[in-house]
């Protein structure tokens, strides 16, 4: 993967290039097979297991202007 791919991994329809979606972490994926009719069919992929027992949290910085 090149720099180039991950500085343009917002953009990127095919694959998910970076944690949160892209560097400002927008947590967003514009991919449109997702939809109102088919999300209740979605299931997980996979799971990831910690030895942490309080929550984990996906931290985002809100911009103010």
């Amino acid at each position: 993967m090149s720099q180039q791919q991950l500085d343009n991994a917002a953009k990127d329809r095919s694959n998910f290039l970076a944690t949160n979606g892209n560097y400002q972490q927008t947590l967003f994926y514009t991919n449109n097979q997702i939809n109102r009719k088919n999300v209740r069919r979605l299931r997980p992929a996979w799971i990831f297991t910690t030895e942490v027992k309080e929550s984990l949290e996906a931290s985002r910085s809100l911009s103010t202007g």
